[in-house]
């Protein structure tokens, strides 16, 4: 895995849009594009054996382990155990706002999150199975982030074609899927625009207690996460539904990194 290519990967993204254009948050200003109809010299990047799989994002926060963070806080194991079981019925709370099934089906995964510790090194942690019928805990690329993603809507064995091309002076990466993906990707995104803007309950509420979790104010649910080798490469929220099978990747690229992201992402 490029590790140098994930980072601009995950710092590149923040929308998907009706397009099937990935909004880029560039140096100056987000930005949409449509896809190409004949992009300029495409350059194809074989997708036989690539691990990228997609799946909606369920809740995400701060990266540490819970009762790492817990122990640092408080002195007494009562104060710690309460702590952890606020933090529990919290995040129960805002999954079960848009994903009560899988809830009752996995009902420890809160538990799963908040032990995962995205801050130490990778080559430290214990390896995350990535079972695609299952929730997932993972980490970001850079460890700055963890997510809690429902089980995988799309396999990697949809992705059908990568491509990077240069438009007007500006590098972007094309992602086409097969028909089977391409409904796939209809369906999921058109679901996650549709969920209500929830806020977590964290958000309304007045008690700070729980904000070491990092739980974003906003809807985590019209998240998308791309995910490799059990990584979050990103996970840009969607905008709107994507109806073709092709999401355009744009961003502030330069040909070596869009090459390095293409490679990742057929790897």
């Amino acid at each position: 895995m490029h590790r140098s290519a994930a980072k601009t990967f995950f710092a590149a993204l923040c929308a998907i849009s009706l397009t099937g254009a990935l909004s880029a948050c560039s140096i100056l200003s987000p930005e949409i594009s449509p896809v190409a109809t004949d992009p300029a010299a495409p350059k194809d990047t074989s997708v036989a054996d690539s691990s990228s799989s997609f799946r909606p994002v369920m809740a995400t926060g701060e990266p540490g382990a819970a009762l790492r963070v817990l122990e640092s806080y408080y002195v007494r194991d009562a104060d710690i155990t309460q702590a952890l079981d606020d933090a529990k019925a919290l995040i129960n709370t805002t999954v079960a706002v848009g994903y009560a099934d899988v809830l009752e089906e996995f009902p420890n995964i809160a538990d799963q999150f908040l032990a995962l510790d995205c801050s130490i090194p990778l080559e430290d942690r214990s390896p995350q199975v990535d079972n695609p019928a299952e929730p997932l805990v993972a980490c970001d690329v850079d460890g700055m982030r963890k997510y809690l993603l429902a089980p995988t809507e799309i396999g990697s064995s949809s992705l059908t074609s990568v491509q990077t091309v240069n438009r007007d002076g500006y590098w972007a990466i094309t992602l086409e899927f097969t028909d089977d993906g391409a409904q796939a990707l209809k369906a999921v995104t058109s679901r996650l625009t549709n969920f209500p803007e929830a806020r977590s309950p964290l958000a309304d509420s007045p008690d700070a207690d729980l904000a070491w979790l990092g739980l974003s104010s906003e809807s985590a649910f019209k998240q998308l996460a791309i995910v490799g080798n059990a990584l979050v490469l990103s996970a840009p929220q969607v905008m709107s539904p994507i109806p073709d099978g092709v999401i355009d990747i744009s961003g502030s690229f330069t040909e070596e990194s869009a090459e390095e992201l293409a490679e990742l992402l057929s790897d």
